[in-house]
């Protein structure tokens, strides 16, 4: 019994209420009391909330840059040691690397309904998390870094803008493509 079922067994929940009360779908909360899904820290955060599971303490994570919403930027802040910055954000994340960019252009503004990244939106980038199809990440070759959807292929991977007016970058495998989950977007006010 995986833990995420214990918690709900405890609590004397169905599994369609838990999913109502942490706004996700029945579907995904049955792949992730199954171990078949991994709950963002969002969600992780909701279920935590709902179940009464103890959440992860908020601690100050650094801002290490500007990320750039359409072209490659260049980046240096990556060889930062972890938790060195100049400014930090008060976040809820279990990776120890984690660290904060700031979107910077109009790229990843979608279409109504989807997500939209504007620029001066706090991107949490956690390192340790897998990178999957459909996530949104900050990519960093020699060109430098750039802020995109992720769709692996096998030759390489495509980082889709949310914006049609931006053309998607294909960027073939090679040791110098890193990719790293972008799991939190957060407007400052």
């Amino acid at each position: 019994m995986t833990e995420w079922k214990a918690f709900r067994k405890r609590r004397r929940l169905k599994q369609k209420d838990v999913a109502a009360l942490a706004q996700i779908s029945l579907k995904h909360y049955n792949h992730i009391e199954q171990g078949k899904a991994k709950p963002s820290e969002m969600v992780e955060a909701r279920l935590r909330e709902v179940l009464g599971v103890p959440t992860v303490p908020s601690r100050l994570i650094p801002v290490l840059n500007t990320a750039a919403c359409g072209v490659w930027q260049d980046f240096t802040d990556l060889d930062y040691p972890p938790g060195v910055a100049d400014q930090y954000e008060l976040a809820v994340t279990r990776d120890p690397n984690a660290f904060f960019v700031v979107a910077d252009g109009n790229s990843m503004i979608g279409t109504d309904g989807d997500l939209q990244i504007r620029s001066g939106t706090y991107l949490l980038v956690t390192p340790n998390a897998e990178v999957r199809n459909g996530d949104i990440v900050l990519a960093k070759t020699e060109k430098g870094v750039t802020v995109k959807k992720f769709h692996r292929m096998p030759e390489g991977v495509i980082l889709q803008p949310l914006n049609p007016e931006y053309p998607p970058l294909v960027v073939r495998n090679g040791p110098d493509l890193r990719v790293y989950r972008v799991s939190q977007v957060m407007m400052k006010l």
